[in-house]
């Protein structure tokens, strides 16, 4: 098995570290199932060939990528880096409604006492 960093070089088997980092599949190549033909003679004369499988096809994992959890968040990590954002966002919208309703009370104060 070879493995390749995220960059493209080549990494010694010693450096990869399944607890912090995962492998994604690179180059597979393919091997067609491996047969021959068999055959058997009935009663009668008649001839039953067939077709028997010695080896099934198979793909054959050549080359991988180690790629970091620190280099990449998980699926999790952005999620909730947006659920972080997305409160940020309605505490400040909060903030303003609560301003504009305190701007409104005091025009409407100002309308009364005018009138």
């Amino acid at each position: 098995m070879i493995y390749y960093s995220e960059t493209g070089e080549r990494l010694p088997a010693e450096e990869i570290d399944l607890e912090k980092g995962y492998l994604v599949d690179r180059e597979t190549v393919h091997h067609e199932a491996e047969t021959h033909t068999a055959s058997k003679t009935l009663p009668g004369g008649v001839l039953l060939t067939w077709q028997q499988l010695d080896k099934p096809a198979y793909d054959e994992i050549v080359s991988q990528t180690y790629i970091k959890h620190a280099d990449h968040p998980t699926r999790e990590d952005e999620i909730e880096t947006a659920l972080t954002e997305l409160a940020g966002m309605i505490a400040d919208n909060a903030a303003r409604l609560d301003e504009q309703e305190a701007a409104l009370v005091d025009v409407a104060a100002v309308a009364a006492g005018k009138e």
